[in-house]
């Protein structure tokens, strides 16, 4: 008996020991296998980069890429992996948590000589830590391409090496230590979750080169005399639609890199995948939500614009937009993200251009902004949640988080709408651009003041509203005294309250009638369908009334400039000229900006 027990206990250790080799020579293979797939996403930004530079600067482009891979490799080798271990509880390089990170530890698995030589140097006894650290060392190389094509066309070769250094060795390495690592500081104090690098790889790239970009400055002919920007298109769009390809690809193997495996040193489970958190995670869950990060990131930017430069940035915001999530994230979920980040986008990029940065190839707007806007989505989601749903129980009904969130995303791209027809905007907005063009003044003040004037005094008109809805629903929800369906239902209420107290009768009447709705017993009870277009009309009608009295007396003025040129034979002289100082004059003298105003003001009624 006792040796059947030994022979089975013999037999049982063989078969665990054959196991971890297995596991171990599969971990090998899997980071050997993204390494490879990494680079295709140097190859797709060198394609990228060359077809979107002018003729005269392609070679210039192309060099410039193939040198940042070949530095930052070593640079990552000899510095950066002693970074990635030493810096996680921050400047102090003490041991985290997990005790895998501080001084004493780098030292003894980060530095190509000495004690940790043996990790850092070809050996059999650890078959995975060298293709973890070339897949570690790839991110490192992403950074620095992602820079790489922002800049094209305005910087010296060797700034921009040192750029890529800097950057792929040190800047970004911290923030993966501070974010990615087990034993970060933001990990252990704050909870952060960056799955896919969205922040610490993407965000950190796109925003170091906005820095970059700040301090060299536009391209040569980018930007004309009065701000307006020309379109430089490169000399190859196919090539680099090719290279967003060929970079979309590599995104396989970027993002599954970040997974741990059993077998591999640091692994958190001997029989499951994990994310660097320890998460669950497979690849079953990479493949649905990578593929609708993909389609939902081009179906964004096509909805928006057709130019197919943004719709291929799209495929990448699209990734980029769920990488944080692609452990939690419901496949539909996944798409809806996808969708809103290519709807930004284009008005992303046109606003970082309005600013006078000349960004070439969009880099800080899909990496930088985008990798900010998951990181701030994914804190919403946080969890994993199941399908979307709907279930009916009598007379309530009740959505699944997903889909109140899919809602809640919806309003937010209506918010504008909401704003303008809603609220006292839209009134206040008007008068005031009669004004302007009553006094001739044609741009002055600016429209960007003329809204800024319109949403202060607007917010001061709803305060009582906004303070109600406060007090009443957010509240009330925030202390779990409320559902999310009654919250939203009494604010509503209050917002109809204001809308109906400031809408004509016949106005609202007229509507009511049109829709078959009938008489209400109170203000709530008027359907949003009746109310929003009863409400703006009478807005309409009462903004051009206002108007109308406040054009009066500029008008005067006008005709009798003109009667005294005519009578004096100066027809040449323009009458507009002539009158618009006495307009002025007159404007400051009856303190013209206060009763405007404070009139506007008076005529809401409050609720």
């Amino acid at each position: 008996m006792e040796e059947k027990i030994a022979e089975l206990t013999a037999k049982i250790a063989e078969l665990e020991a054959s196991s971890q080799v297995t596991n171990t020579m599969f971990a090998e293979t899997y980071y050997y296998l993204t390494i490879p797939l990494m680079v295709l996403i140097h190859a797709g930004f060198l394609a990228y980069e060359m077809g979107a530079t002018r003729v005269k600067n392609v070679l210039s482009s192309g060099v410039k890429n193939i040198l940042a891979f070949a530095f930052v490799i070593p640079a990552f080798y000899f510095f950066g992996w002693w970074v990635y271990w030493a810096f996680p509880t921050g400047i102090s390089l003490s041991m985290g948590p997990m005790e895998i990170s501080g001084k004493e530890y780098a030292d003894a698995i980060a530095w190509g000589w000495g004690e940790s030589a043996q990790y850092m140097g070809p050996n059999v006894a650890d078959n995975a830590s060298g293709v973890f650290w070339g897949a570690f060392a790839l991110f490192a190389a992403t950074t620095a391409s992602i820079m790489s094509g922002s800049v094209i066309e305005r910087i010296q070769t060797v700034g921009f090496v040192i750029l890529a250094v800097v950057l792929g060795a040190f800047a970004w390495v911290v923030a993966a230590a501070w974010g990615w690592h087990a034993d970060g500081w933001l990990v252990t104090q704050f909870g952060m979750h960056d799955f896919g690098a969205a922040g610490v790889v993407h965000a950190v790239a796109g925003f170091f080169a906005l820095g970059v970009l700040i301090n060299l400055g536009p391209r040569i002919g980018k930007f004309n005399a009065d701000g307006t920007a020309n379109d430089l298109s490169g000399h190859n769009m196919p090539f680099t639609a090719t290279g967003l390809m060929l970079i979309i690809v590599g995104f396989w193997g970027f993002l599954m890199a970040c997974m741990i495996l059993p077998g591999e040193g640091w692994s958190w489970s001997g029989s499951t995948g994990t994310t660097i958190y320890g998460t669950p995670m497979n690849l079953s869950a990479l493949s649905f939500n990578i593929l609708m990060g993909i389609a939902g990131g081009i179906i964004g930017a096509w909805l928006l614009n057709r130019d197919p430069f943004w719709m291929m940035s799209g495929a990448l915001a699209g990734i980029i937009s769920v990488a944080s999530g692609l452990d939690v994230y419901f496949p539909a979920l996944a798409f809806i993200v996808a969708i809103i980040a290519g709807l930004l986008l284009r008005p992303a990029a046109k606003m970082l251009e309005n600013f006078g940065i000349d960004d070439a190839v969009g880099a800080v707007t899909v990496h930088g902004t985008i990798g900010v806007y998951g990181m701030v989505v994914f804190g919403i989601f946080a969890s994993g949640f199941p399908a979307l749903n709907v279930s009916t129980d009598g007379n309530t009904t009740e959505y699944s988080f997903p889909l109140q969130i899919l809602l809640l995303m919806t309003a937010l791209t209506v918010l504008p709408s909401i704003v303008l027809g809603m609220t006292s905007f839209t009134r206040i907005i008007i008068v005031l651009s009669i004004l302007r063009q009553a006094m001739g003044t044609q741009q002055t003040p600016p429209n960007q003041v003329l809204i800024a004037i319109a949403l202060f005094l607007s917010f001061f008109i709803m305060s009582p509203t906004l303070t109600k809805i406060y007090d009443e629903s957010i509240t009330p929800f925030m202390a779990e005294e409320l559902s999310a369906e009654a919250a939203i239902s009494s604010g509503s209420r209050q917002i109809k309250e204001f809308m109906v107290k400031n809408t004509r009768k016949n106005d609202l009447s007229m509507f009511s009638d049109m829709s078959g709705t009938g008489n209400y017993e109170s203000a709530g009870d008027v359907p949003f369908s009746v109310i929003l277009p009863a409400f703006i009309t009478s807005e309409l009608k009462t903004a051009f009334q206002i108007g109308f009295l406040l054009f009066l007396p500029f008008l005067v003025i006008d005709m009798v400039i003109a009667s005294i040129l005519m009578s004096l034979g100066m027809m040449m002289l323009s009458p507009m000229l002539v009158s618009l100082p006495f307009k002025l004059l007159l404007f400051v003298l009856v303190d013209g900006w206060a009763m405007t105003v404070g009139s506007l003001a008076s005529t809401f009624v409050a609720v």
